[in-house]
């Protein structure tokens, strides 16, 4: 499966997840069973914005400089400069968010749960629209 592959599937799975989310009350979770369409979103969120930086990124910075990246920092200020993320200040506040909910443990975030859920929730169009100049860029370019 290509990068391509791989992120569109990612994508359909957090998108699903965010569907999921708008029919939760979170005052009426209760039992674990009820937890795991939220413990989906998080994970999913997480492995998303971990594969953007992870591989869709370095990869279009790869075949487009000849080299690897020195940092994430030079990678992302690349995906700017070449308009994949239209807006570097939200992308490095996704990452922020992704390593504060793969980093720390639930109870940890958990008062901040409804904050992070929203986060996600709002981003989503910000993420579309990385994802779609992404895709396209790499569909042009391979």
């Amino acid at each position: 499966m290509d990068t391509y592959e791989i992120l569109t599937k990612l994508n359909d799975a957090y998108l699903a997840s965010l569907d999921e989310l708008e029919k939760i009350n979170i005052d009426e979770l209760t039992t674990y069973k009820d937890w795991e369409p939220i413990d989906a979103l998080l994970d999913r969120f997480e492995r998303l914005i971990d594969f953007l930086f992870q591989q869709v990124f370095r990869k279009i910075y790869i075949q487009e400089n000849l080299q690897q990246p020195k940092t994430a920092r030079e990678t992302l200020l690349f995906m700017g400069k070449i308009w994949v993320v239209p807006d570097i200040g939200k992308m490095i506040d996704l990452k922020d968010l992704r390593n504060k909910i793969a980093h720390e443990y639930l109870s940890a975030y958990m008062v901040d749960l409804e904050e992070i859920l929203d986060s996600i929730k709002f981003s989503k169009d910000f993420i579309q629209q990385v994802i779609e100049n992404a895709a396209t860029y790499l569909k042009k370019s391979w």
